[in-house]
Parts: C-alpha cells; sequence; structure tokens
C-alpha cells in the first residue's frame, strides 16, 4: 500500500489537467521539456513575415511570458525616470488583444555582482487561478490571477537570508501537488525551498549549496517521484513531498552556471545537463530505486542559456563553449546515447560568444520552432540526418527571452515589448 503522502501527491497531480492550448509555465509544462502539440499549423509564414496581432510596450527584463486561458502573464522592471523609484512588476495582459488588465508592482532594487540588470529573468506560473512569481531578488509572490492581489509572499533575502547567484535568481516556480517548490538560495539548508502553495507556508527545506539558474523539474525514475535540481554546485535528486536527498553529484562549474532545464528521456532512463566550458552530463538513472551512474562525458553540445530540446534519441539546441567561441551559435544534433554529434549548421543565430535561440518542438505538424536573437522565427524541420529550414520572418527586437506558444498564436518578449502573432 502507498504511504499517504505519496497517495497525496498522486492524486494532486491527476486532478486538474492542463489545457492543451495553454503555455501556463517555463517552457510550457508540466515536463518543462520545449514540446508542444498544436495540429494543422502551416510549415511555413506569410512573405512579410509572422501577422502580427499586437504589440504592448513594456518595461525591461528577461522573464519570458506565460499563457493560461485567454490571459498572459510576465515580469518587467521600472526604474526612474519611467517609475518613482525602482520596480519589479508582474503584469497581466489579454493574450487575445494585449489589453492591459492588472499589475502588481513593488520596490525592488536591482543590484547583480555579475551585472545584466536588466529585469527580472524568471517565467512566471499559472495554475488554478494564482500566478506564481520569483523575482531577480528573491521576492516570491503568490497572487490571484483575476485581478492581481497578493495571496501571500516571501522575501527570501530577508526572511531566510538568501545568496542570490551573480545573476540573480532566475528559476520559474514548480508546482508539485499542493507544493511550490523553487531554488531559493537560503541559508541553514534551504537552497530548495517548498511551500503550501494555498497559504504560503514553508513545508520543508533542503541542500546547503549555491543556488543554481535552472528550473527544477519533476520525474519519474527509478519507481519513485524525484526532483531534479541542478544548484551552482550539484545536480541532486529530491523527494518532493519531504526534501529528503535522494542522491547528489557534486559538479564544479565555471562561475556555477547551472542554467538549462535538465532534459530526462523517460523511456531510456537517461538525464542530460550542459554547461558553458563544460562536458555534456549523462547519467543513467537507477532503475528499480533513485540512483544513478555517469553514462559519457563528452563536449559535444554546450548550453549556456539556449535550452536544449530532446526528440526521440536526440538532443537539438545552441552550442556554446566559451573557449571556442567560432562554435558558438551552432545549432546541432547529438545522440543521448552516445553524445555523438550528428550535424551541426551555423545560420541559426548570430556566431560568437553569449550566442542564443529559444528551440521547440511541435509535435502537431512535427515542425522545430526557433526564436533566434535577432528576433527571427525560423520554422524547420531537423532529424538525426539533416537540418532544413521551411521559412524565416521578423517577428520581434533582440531577444534572450523564450516565447510561449498559445492559441494558436506565439508570444514574444524583446527587451522591452511584447508581441503576439499568429501561426497561421
Amino acid at each position: 500500500m502507498l504511504p499517504m503522502h505519496r497517495l497525496f501527491f498522486i492524486l494532486a497531480l491527476t486532478a486538474s489537467p492542463l489545457s492543451a492550448a495553454d503555455w501556463p509555465e517555463w517552457r510550457g509544462g508540466p515536463a518543462r521539456d520545449g514540446v508542444w502539440d498544436e495540429p494543422g499549423l502551416p510549415k511555413s509564414l506569410p512573405k512579410d513575415g509572422p501577422k502580427i496581432l499586437w504589440k504592448q510596450t513594456i518595461g525591461t527584463g528577461y522573464s519570458g511570458p506565460s499563457v493560461a486561458g485567454d490571459r498572459l502573464y510576465v515580469l518587467d522592471r521600472l526604474k526612474p525616470p519611467l517609475a518613482a523609484q525602482d520596480m519589479e512588476r508582474v503584469l497581466c495582459f489579454s493574450a487575445i488583444d494585449g489589453r492591459p488588465l492588472w499589475t502588481n508592482a513593488y520596490p525592488c532594487a536591482l543590484k547583480l555582482k555579475g551585472g545584466y540588470e536588466n529585469g527580472p529573468r524568471s517565467t512566471p506560473t499559472v495554475r488554478d487561478g494564482k500566478v506564481y512569481s520569483l523575482g531577480a531578488m528573491g521576492n516570491l509572490f503568490c497572487l490571484d490571477s483575476r485581478d492581481g492581489k497578493i495571496i501571500w509572499s516571501h522575501d527570501l533575502r530577508k526572511e531566510f537570508q538568501a545568496h542570490l547567484p551573480d545573476w540573480g535568481l532566475a528559476n520559474a516556480p514548480l508546482i508539485e501537488g499542493r507544493l511550490v517548490i523553487i531554488q531559493a538560495g537560503g541559508q541553514a539548508n534551504a537552497t530548495v525551498m517548498a511551500f503550501d502553495r494555498e497559504s504560503g507556508k514553508e513545508v520543508w527545506r533542503s541542500l546547503s549549496d549555491e543556488a543554481g539558474y535552472a528550473s527544477i523539474t519533476a520525474i519519474e525514475s527509478g519507481r519513485t517521484r524525484q526532483l531534479i535540481v541542478w544548484t551552482g554546485d550539484a545536480l541532486a535528486s529530491l523527494d518532493p513531498a519531504t526534501g529528503r536527498v535522494f542522491w547528489r553529484e557534486p559538479r564544479v562549474l565555471a562561475w556555477k552556471q547551472a542554467v538549462m532545464t535538465p532534459i530526462f528521456h523517460a523511456e531510456k532512463n537517461l538525464l542530460l545537463i550542459a554547461s558553458d566550458r563544460e562536458t555534456v552530463h549523462t547519467l543513467q538513472l537507477g532503475k528499480d530505486a533513485p540512483g544513478f551512474k555517469v553514462l559519457w562525458d563528452v563536449p559535444s553540445l554546450n548550453s549556456l542559456h539556449s535550452n536544449p530540446v530532446l526528440d526521440g534519441d536526440h538532443v537539438y539546441g545552441v552550442n556554446h563553449d566559451g573557449k571556442i567561441k567560432e562554435e558558438c551559435g551552432e545549432f546541432r544534433c547529438i545522440s543521448i546515447a552516445t553524445g555523438e554529434k550528428m550535424w551541426a549548421v551555423t545560420n541559426v543565430t548570430r556566431i560568437g560568444g553569449f550566442a542564443h535561440a529559444s528551440v521547440t518542438r511541435n509535435a502537431g505538424n512535427g515542425v522545430w520552432y526557433v526564436l533566434n536573437e535577432y528576433g527571427e522565427l525560423i520554422l524547420a524541420e531537423a532529424t538525426p540526418k539533416e537540418y532544413r529550414e521551411l521559412a524565416r520572418g521578423q517577428l520581434t527586437g533582440k531577444t534572450w527571452s523564450h516565447p510561449a506558444f498559445a492559441n494558436r498564436r506565439i508570444y514574444a518578449r524583446a527587451e522591452n515589448s511584447l508581441v503576439c502573432a499568429s501561426l497561421e
């Protein structure tokens, strides 16, 4: 018989399925894998580029949008002279026509050791009429999705003495059953914290690592529900109900750049991470209980702030190894079984240091949708044998933010603007 806390988590996870048309969290959710399913979309773009349906001017930041139902949510930053003082904001717009619906603003002086102080990084998470947001300086909010009113909040630096990573907190809140879970960076064994998502009360805390930038994921492996957490010091597996550490593998990274969301291959029970100036690191997870062994380490698809995507037995993404800048920005395909590089192309985004593109795959029509840092939307077919571009059009300005796909549309954020375009 299942322990009661396990049974509760299974029931909670199956009680409120997400709409297939929504994009309510980081990389679409709940698997956070960058894969969506919208059948019937054309494999082409209009001659003059995507048809723009609406635009809005917002403050600065890197936060990507979330879309739930007919509403869009995103974070930004306003500073003088546009505001009386430095502010972070959670914004809500109509996803249909872009009308502003509400704003929740709070004072937040952005001071980061690593610079890049444009604004918040994290994508808000929307579930059951609530919006969960995490600001760059550690302001965690639960808001009513209807009007933006505060249900509960925490200041992680004041309450838990959070030590921020150099470029601020960037992970997106994860909903797991009755909990909302984040990399908080708190002291006293509080790198990862879980709060009751209705009341905001602390439920558990775990790990004494430096916080990373990577968002947490939840997987089923070794007959066990596990949280996969990539901190600034280690890759770890935790019990979602209690925070107990199942396993932890120390990882020494340049500038503690644990950024990408770990990739999980459920059928092969493999876990993959990659970072700048490091090898791609793949673990074979335990079959009957939580555990791991290192399968391979190959520098075939380094990753910085572009998240690779799994399709079948291969991983596709933008390479970034700061030691070899002439290869940064290559779009590559590698085998998840061996790390072998199948091919690389150089025409997807800029080639050079800090090159970026947001990569997603639509399972509904088999097309890859890539938003490069120039703001160009690219439609392509990609297999282990070849890459073939189908269409390309200008969507927005320079961007490092991940777009959302919902309602047969794309929602993209540039430096200080939002744009919505039709994919039909």
